[in-house]
């Protein structure tokens, strides 16, 4: 009898992707390209085996790509717009949301758009920058903070111990 054991990636991200432009006009055209490499990448690219190594794009997938004067997408890039993300614009910035952690393609196509990004987990962070506690604390109970919380804390630990031998 064999067992197999592996790992996988089933962990959730809930990743933020913050892209803000010079004006609203780019980050609108951006959002475009967006939209036409989902439908790309789940209409046009044909699914691979899985042990299928060949990295080229078939020549109608290529085409397109170069309509859209996108030449620095591999196709493990394009691959990573079907996975679901949720995409809106607002002003000069995108905002995208998703589960995933392959997210190359995503920033690729910000970086080509001149976009200055920003990266977080909503996991430990909220829309304002402000950390979110966890509500399952470790032995420390310290999990889930950043790192200059967990020294606040254990300094004022320290304080407070001292304040009480006093």
């Amino acid at each position: 009898m064999k067992i197999w054991s592996g790992h996988g990636s089933e962990h959730s991200y809930n990743l933020v992707l913050i892209g803000r432009f010079v004006d609203a006009a780019r980050a609108k055209v951006t959002k475009e390209k967006f939209d036409r490499l989902v439908q790309i990448a789940t209409d046009e690219l044909p699914e691979r085996a899985w042990d299928d190594l060949d990295e080229r794009f078939p020549k109608e997938v290529r085409e397109l790509l170069n309509e859209m004067k996108l030449w620095d997408l591999s196709r493990r890039d394009l691959e990573q717009f079907a996975y679901g993300a949720s995409v809106v614009q607002r002003d000069d910035r995108i905002e995208l949301t998703t589960d995933e952690g392959d997210v190359q393609g995503i920033i690729k196509l910000l970086l080509d758009a001149g976009a200055r990004i920003e990266v977080y987990s909503a996991h430990f962070w909220d829309e304002d920058g402000q950390p979110r506690l966890d509500d399952s604390p470790t032995e420390e109970g310290t999990e889930g903070l950043p790192a200059e919380a967990e020294e606040e804390e254990s300094a004022g630990a320290s304080t407070e111990a001292e304040a009480e031998e006093e």
